[in-house]
This record gives structure tokens, C-alpha cells and sequence, in this order.
């Protein structure tokens, strides 16, 4: 069981990772290339903001299962094993009794955000340009 969760937990971190690097490489594109951002058309901005809303659905998805899968994991293990006592104080909080809750607001705030900065940054170039001589 605790390999299981601990697979999870390398499930998620590379999720975030993955995540993480992507908007990272989409934030650096088009805040240093934004003459890029301007050479776009209308369909290339649409295919962009169609291309990036699906990896934030797929991996904000991806990253809520994950959640929900430790949560169902750590709940066997209090069922199994978590009897009070049986744990230090600090390992019975920090690994026996932790709380997934709130992790799908989590994700869903962080995904939304990123999506709509870089949506903006392609609506509207003039929200990242800088002035030109």
C-alpha cells in the first residue's frame, strides 16, 4: 500500500512538473518573442487557444484523478492500518491523516489562471508588448 501511494505521489509531481514546463516554455514564447504573438493570424491564435485549453483539460484532469486516487489510497491505509497510537504524532499528520480535500480547486484555479494569461497575451498582443523605439 505504501508503494502505491508513494507511486502516486511521483504520478503527481511529474504531472505538476510536466504542467509546470509547459506553461513556463508558453510564458517565456510569448513574453521575449512577442513579435511572434503578432505575426499570427485569427486561425493560428484559435488553434493556439484550442491546443492549450485541451492540455490544461487533459492534464488538470490527469492531476484530479491522481488527487482522487491518493485520497482512495490513504483512506484504505487509515482503514487498514491507521489505528491511533500505532504512529509517531508527526507521521500519523503528515502521511497516515493527510487530507486531499480541496486539491480540484486547486488544480482548477492554477490551470484557469495560467490558460488565461496566455489567452490574453494572444486576444490582445498589446497586453504584453513593450513599447518599440
Amino acid at each position: 500500500m505504501i508503494e502505491a501511494i508513494m507511486h502516486m505521489r511521483a504520478q503527481i509531481d511529474f504531472l505538476w512538473q510536466f504542467f509546470v514546463t509547459v506553461q513556463l516554455t508558453l510564458f517565456a514564447l510569448i513574453f521575449i518573442y512577442d513579435e511572434a504573438v503578432d505575426s499570427l493570424n485569427g486561425l493560428a491564435r484559435l488553434l493556439t487557444l484550442f491546443g492549450l485549453g485541451m492540455f490544461s483539460w487533459i492534464n488538470g484532469n490527469a492531476l484530479r484523478g491522481a488527487y482522487r486516487l491518493i485520497a482512495a489510497f490513504h483512506e484504505q491505509y487509515r482503514a487498514d492500518y491507521g489505528l491511533a497510537g500505532r504512529f509517531k504524532d508527526a507521521l500519523q499528520r503528515a502521511f497516515v491523516e493527510v487530507d486531499y480535500s480541496g486539491r480540484d480547486e486547486m488544480v482548477l484555479l492554477t490551470h484557469s489562471v495560467a490558460f488565461a494569461v496566455v489567452a490574453l497575451a494572444l486576444v490582445f498582443p498589446s497586453f504584453i508588448q513593450h513599447k518599440r523605439p
